[in-house]
Order: C-alpha cells, then structure tokens, then sequence
C-alpha cells in the first residue's frame, strides 16, 4: 500500500517549545562603567553603546559632566595657570559666582546663557591682561608685544559684546511702557506711562476749551 502522509498533529501548549526567559542585563560595577567611558572617550564604538545602554537608565546623567562654558572656563585656567590649582579654583568660583549674581533669581534660558558668557569671556580677558603683563616684566621683543596685546585687545572686544548682548535681550524682555495723551481742561498735555496692559479710557474725552487748543498751538510752533 501506498504511505500515506499522517495528519499533522494540532498545535498545543504541550507541543510548543517554551521560550527561553529573557535574561535581564546584569548590573554594571563602577570599574565597568570606568572601563566603557574610558574606551568611549577615545573612539572604541562598541564600549560606547554599552555605556549608552547603561546610561539610559539614568535619567539627567549628562548633568554630571560639566557644560560647554564651563569645560571652557577649565581650559582657560589651565592655558594660564597650568598647575596652580588653589588660584584655579579660586578664581573659577569667583566665575559662578558673578554668574549667580548676573543671572538673578528667576533668570530665562537665554539670559542664563549669556550671564554665563560674560563671566567666561571676563576670565578670558582677565587672564589675557595677566599673560601680557608677565611676559612683558621679563622683557619680550616688539612683535611679542603686538601679539599679547592684540590678544588682549580681543579678548576685551568678546566681553564687551557679550555684556552688550545680555543688556540687549534684558531691555528686549523689560515689561514694555505705554505712552498715553491726555488733554486737561485749561492745561496743557499731559503725558502719563504705564506697563502694557490694555488702558481703560473713557467713553468720551473732554472737550478743549480755548485755552487748551492755544497751548496746543504753542507747542506745535
């Protein structure tokens, strides 16, 4: 007799190979995670996202590195400094400390940034005037000179400009002043400021008398 192919047996729960439970990703050890950042800061692709994947967990882990200006105040103290680092961390408090006192206590994003700006660049010029000045106590050439002071010169340029922008934004963001007109039986105008919001103004003003439209006339002329 022919074969015959037998019926194919109905899928169970009793015939499904159980899946495999998921292995859950073990904890990383501090030497670990020391080992991946390591790895990651110089190029190795692989050991960043392994620490990426580690990081995830952790929200708000990008605090815990240093912001744009402040890695950039760090690199100009140490350009000048190099190893002092007592006069380092001195005067990098005095930085967050007039950043503390530019910004104020309910400062907007953008006025934050530029509070931190100015103290950078403040730094920067400071230190370019103390370069200047040590170098030319020990004696430099003409050309050495013109260097540091160009330098200097620049540096100055840069905190005048973010002082400027930071005046700007905050005269930009100062509740704005309406000028109203109001003319006064037998005086002349009146001229009265006040914040932004919608003035209420009466129905119908006062008619000018004769003596109002004269005063009128001579300050016109």
């Amino acid at each position: 007799m022919p074969k015959t192919d037998k019926p194919a047996k109905p899928a169970t729960a009793a015939n499904i190979p159980a899946k495999a439970p998921a292995q859950t990703p073990q904890a990383l050890t501090e030497a670990q995670v020391s080992d991946l950042l390591d790895k990651s800061q110089h190029g190795d692709k692989k050991a960043w996202s392994a620490l990426k994947t580690h990081l995830a967990k952790a929200p708000d882990w990008e605090t815990l590195y240093p912001t744009p200006a402040e890695h950039a105040r760090a690199c100009i103290l140490d350009a000048v400094l190099r190893d002092n680092h007592f006069v380092k961390e001195a005067w990098d408090r005095r930085a967050r400390a007039m950043i503390k006192d530019l910004a104020g206590p309910n400062p907007t994003p953008l006025e934050r940034i530029l509070c931190e700006r100015v103290a950078t660049c403040w730094l920067d010029m400071s230190l370019a005037e103390m370069n200047y000045a040590s170098r030319a106590k020990d004696g430099m050439t003409f050309a050495a000179g013109e260097y540091y002071q160009k330098q200097e010169d620049r540096a100055h340029k840069r905190y005048l400009t973010a002082c400027l922008a930071l005046a700007k934004v905050r005269r930009l963001l100062a509740p704005v002043a309406q000028q109203i007109n109001i003319a006064q039986p037998g005086a002349a105008q009146l001229n009265i400021a006040q914040p932004a919001e919608p003035a209420t103004l009466p129905a119908t003003l006062p008619a000018k008398t004769p003596a109002t439209v004269e005063a009128d006339s001579s300050a016109a002329h």
